[in-house]
């Protein structure tokens, strides 16, 4: 099992539950669907230490239901993953569980920052705009190469 977390600054907001919105491909369409995705409120530190075992991240509601990107697009993954999304006054928090029964054949290259890597890698999309054309993305590789743009 890898578990991966990926730290993001934050616009504040008032709000103890910031509800965002996540698109989903559907099966054999370029079409997507939208999903409520909720972010909770932490008022104490969070350690980014790998481990999602925290009472904050307990208290975040797991994100599940993912499909494949790559072999086969809009197809039901073959391994689990739930991601959790915390924030505070001054980040937003993603833990993401990634499930593999093969842990032995994770593809973990190491390279330099922002490259193209064939590796098995953690990719956040942000579209704060909801135009589904401008928006932020973050991604780690298993062997923790960045990239974001």
């Amino acid at each position: 099992m890898q578990t991966l977390l990926v730290l993001l600054t934050l616009f504040q907001t008032p709000h103890d539950v910031a509800s965002v919105v996540q698109a989903a491909p559907r099966a054999g369409g370029s079409e997507s669907k939208r999903v409520q995705v909720t972010a909770v409120r932490h008022a104490g530190g969070i350690g980014l230490d790998g481990r999602l075992d925290e009472a904050a991240w307990l208290s975040a509601p797991p994100i599940s239901g993912f499909v494949q990107s790559d072999p086969v697009q809009g197809a039901a993954p073959t391994e689990r993953t739930e991601v959790r999304v915390v924030f505070d006054d001054d980040a937003l928090y993603v833990g993401a569980r990634m499930y593999d029964s093969a842990p032995d054949s994770i593809v973990a290259r190491l390279g330099r920052r922002d490259a193209q890597l064939e590796s098995d890698y953690f990719t956040l999309y942000i579209d704060p705009y909801l135009d589904r054309r401008s928006g932020f993305y973050f991604s780690i590789t298993a062997a923790g190469t960045l990239a974001d743009g």
